[in-house]
């Protein structure tokens, strides 16, 4: 890695142990951490990418067949790199809070607008997705306290019918898709002026203000998948489907703070700013990923309730959402 990146990461450790942080994890241990939960995370953003348009039916129907809706719901990133750096870091109320998750992986949650249309002469629909979630929303209920989450997704796909649905047969459609799909979670370290000794073993020293974890994330995945649906007794209409995705991933971590970084004389030796008050790593990969899904709708008239759950076959891990829409 880049030097500078691996200052960062070295002060990074030692602030999150408030105002007692002089020392820190072995040089090597510290690398690993981060390097695990780029890695963890980057591999199940392709996962995360497909979470909206989980609609019943495998097709709308054609022009002037259309629907639009609102969903929410959650998937799961692996939490083994975010315990390690939780761990390394000395921030034991947050490895306990993140022992709740053990069983599912940490939620990330997501809120969707959706829409699609019936296309034109051969039997296809398109459809559109977009959501978004601001960083100053609580989510205290949902995620550690502290923690706030910021996130911004959006997506297109089409889907073909290969089979009409008749009294014996299900609806059977394949479908293609890209999404992008960005978002951070931020975590406090407490307030305080942190003091980092011998800044890459040169006998440097800086000053760390009132810091903050920040760990990032941003994937671009084209997806494919099968759906069969079937609609019984026109009120209810389960549904499954499989998929794989391939995503195209960055992910990392870095500090920021609220006021100068202060102490060391010669900057340029380990930032890109004279009077720097954040600096972070990432690591890119590209990953295929491969999930199941399934759920059922209830129809009322033109209103549809869809309740939709997610399997990772890759990470293991889930997802759900349930969503409402009007479908004419």
């Amino acid at each position: 890695m880049k030097k500078t990146a691996a200052i960062s990461i070295l002060v990074l450790a030692l602030t999150s142990r408030a105002l007692m942080a002089q020392t820190t994890s072995s040089y090597s241990s510290v690398l690993s951490d981060f390097d695990e939960f780029a890695s963890d995370v980057s591999s199940s953003l392709p996962f995360a990418s497909t979470d909206g348009l989980n609609w019943s039916s495998a097709y709308v129907g054609g022009f002037p067949h259309l629907g639009i809706g609102v969903s929410a719901g959650f998937a799961s990133v692996p939490l083994g790199g975010l315990e390690a750096v939780a761990n390394t870091f000395g921030m034991s109320a947050l490895t306990s809070q993140l022992g709740q998750y053990s069983h599912i992986g940490l939620p990330l949650p997501s809120a969707v607008v959706e829409a699609r249309l019936g296309g034109f002469i051969i039997p296809f629909d398109v459809g559109v997705k977009v959501g978004y979630i601001p960083q100053q929303l609580d989510l205290d209920s949902f995620l550690p306290d502290g923690m706030s989450v910021n996130y911004l997704m959006w997506g297109v796909d089409a889907r073909l019918q290969l089979v009409k649905q008749s009294f014996f047969l299900p609806e059977i459609s394949i479908g293609a898709a890209y999404d992008h799909y960005e978002g951070g979670l931020t975590v406090p370290t407490g307030s305080g002026s942190i003091s980092v000794q011998n800044l890459g073993g040169s006998g440097e020293n800086i000053t760390v203000s009132d810091p903050t974890l920040n760990f990032f994330w941003e994937s671009n995945d084209v997806d494919f998948d099968v759906e069969v649906s079937k609609t019984l007794l026109y009120f209810v209409t389960p549904y499954i489907g499989a998929g794989i995705t391939y995503g195209w991933s960055t992910a990392g971590g870095g500090l920021s703070s609220t006021a100068q970084i202060t102490g060391a004389s010669n900057y340029s030796q380990y930032f890109s700013s004279s009077t720097p008050t954040s600096f972070s790593l990432s690591e890119s990969s590209a990953n295929w990923s491969g999930r199941i899904f399934g759920g059922a709708s209830l129809n009322l008239v033109f209103l549809k309730i869809d309740v939709t759950g997610m399997y990772d076959l890759t990470t293991q891990l889930i997802g759900a959402s349930v969503g409402t829409r009007l479908q004419f």
